[in-house]
């Protein structure tokens, strides 16, 4: 299993961490079919009703912040680049 005990800094315990996982998969697709431009406002405040209840107030932005970038920013470069190379030849 994925389990993991992080309860030391603060992260509340949770038995399998694959269902993290799992509870982003409904915002990811909400964020990819909002009207908006990248899913502005929708991933933000969709990642904080997603992750209330797992990652502490005191962090939940700072967490969010590299949730967003992780997940949608990061993966956009590395497209991008791969896209520039593929066109170069």
């Amino acid at each position: 299993g994925c389990a993991v005990d992080l309860d030391e800094d603060g992260v509340k315990d949770y038995e399998d961490e694959c269902k993290l996982y799992l509870i982003q998969l409904p915002l990811l697709f909400a964020i990819f079919s909002s009207p908006s431009p990248g899913g502005s406002g929708v991933g933000e405040l969709g990642a904080y009703a997603f992750f209330q209840g797992y990652i502490p107030d005191n962090i939940v932005g700072g967490f969010i912040i590299l949730w967003r970038l992780f997940s949608q920013y990061l993966s956009a470069l590395v497209g991008g680049i791969l896209f520039f190379f593929t066109l170069r030849g």
